[in-house]
């Protein structure tokens, strides 16, 4: 396993404003789309998924986010556009598109959970390129941000293992993990990793991370219902995280995955969650 890369938290990108319109190439991706995508939101058809974004938004938060894309690496792209599937999610036109990494500027429109598909398309004299970016937005209820003063503490870690299924050949597995720590004298209860189920169906499962370094498997939990990840018992140290794409949704090749999360923890009667955090972690390896 290599060694875990610890940050406390990521700044969230600059937001854009939107722009209006869409080129004939991308009005026909979303044509492709089948009925199934405007219930789910989920469904990008023939159209390669290249991009998974989860993100939660803190209680009367603006609903702007940003979504990240892997740069495909073709010659000479200069005519870019972006669109969803469902209205609860607006998007604008791609920039940063000379980076590594492009930005799509987006507006969650609803109080509700959004799933979305949005589609990215590009395209140049003689070239032209199109994917999928499977989105998911979250808003906390009925929680307070954690005071710093409450004696807990939180740093996040990414590491990837190789792991062997089965007989096969070592694969590499990403995991994003949250280390909480209770330094207070009072146990606390952490909740969740997020406020919503989409996070384990369009990311991956949440597991606990063993004294040995090992990940075990847990409840995939979420808000409503209160369901539990653990306690954390006073001076004691507990790591969860999320396996990334545990459902093999990303295409081969140059991929992003952004997670936005506000754990969820309740001390005594009262729940809160913490800030500020946003993580895109990308693939920069051609598809083969």
């Amino acid at each position: 396993m290599q060694p875990p890369h610890r940050r406390s938290v990521h700044a969230r990108p600059r937001v854009r404003r939107l722009t209006a319109g869409l080129t004939g190439a991308l009005a026909v991706a979303l044509a492709a789309l089948s009925p199934h995508a405007a219930a789910s939101g989920w469904d990008a058809d023939d159209v390669p998924v290249v991009a998974l974004h989860y993100q939660d938004l803190a209680p009367g938060a603006a609903g702007n986010i940003v979504i990240a894309i892997a740069n495909p690496g073709e010659p000479d792209l200069t005519d870019f556009a972006a669109a969803s599937s469902d209205p609860c999610l607006e998007v604008g036109t791609p920039y940063n598109t000379a980076s590594e990494v492009w930005r799509v500027p987006a507006v969650a429109t609803s109080t509700a959970p959004c799933r979305a598909t949005v589609i990215v398309t590009a395209s140049g004299p003689d070239t032209a390129w199109r994917g999928a970016a499977l989105v998911a937005v979250a808003r906390v209820q009925d929680a307070a941000p954690l005071d710093g003063a409450t004696g807990v503490n939180v740093s996040y870690s990414s590491s990837t293992d190789r792991v062997a299924v089965d007989g096969s050949a070592p694969t590499a597995l990403r995991r994003e993990d949250l280390i909480v720590e209770n330094t207070s004298a009072t146990p606390i209860t952490l909740l969740s990793l997020s406020a919503d189920a989409a996070l384990a169906d369009l990311v991956g499962g949440t597991h606990e991370r063993r004294a040995d370094g090992a990940a075990a498997p847990v409840a995939r939990p979420y808000l409503p219902p209160a369901t539990e990840l653990g306690v954390i018992a006073p001076g004691t140290t507990r790591t969860f995280g999320v396996t990334v794409d545990e459902p093999g949704r990303l295409a081969p090749g140059r991929t992003a995955v952004t997670l936005g999360l506000l754990p969820l923890l309740r001390i005594g009667d009262a729940t809160y969650y913490f800030e500020g955090v946003v993580v895109t972690l990308f693939s920069s390896e051609p598809a083969p």
